[in-house]
């Protein structure tokens, strides 16, 4: 079963666009919201207590900041295991201009 997938994003990110281009590498349809573009986005954001971009909802549970294994645990609706995230591709966090 298809999972629903929301990605809050912000122009410019790069890790913004790493995700999104790993999203579409694994043909997962996702909402992306922008919160430059959208305030509504930025709001739901704050909702969530979010200050990490890339910010996922998979299912409506949010994954805060891409880590590719954690992401793909999520969807596949596993949990990822501490063995599963290499130093490597741990989480980078970035807070936007002046925090969101």
């Amino acid at each position: 079963m298809a999972r629903q997938v929301v990605f809050y994003s912000l122009p410019g990110c790069e890790e913004c666009e790493r995700a999104k281009e790993f999203l579409e590498q694994e043909g997962i349809p996702f909402l992306e919201r922008s919160i430059v573009c959208n305030s509504q986005a930025l709001a739901e954001l704050r909702q969530l207590g979010a200050l990490t971009l890339s910010t996922f909802l998979v299912d409506g549970e949010p994954i805060l900041g891409f880590d590719r294994r954690r992401l793909a645990a999520a969807l596949a609706g596993v949990e990822p295991s501490l063995s599963d995230t290499s130093p490597e591709e741990e989480t980078v966090e970035h807070v936007g201009h002046g925090g969101i």
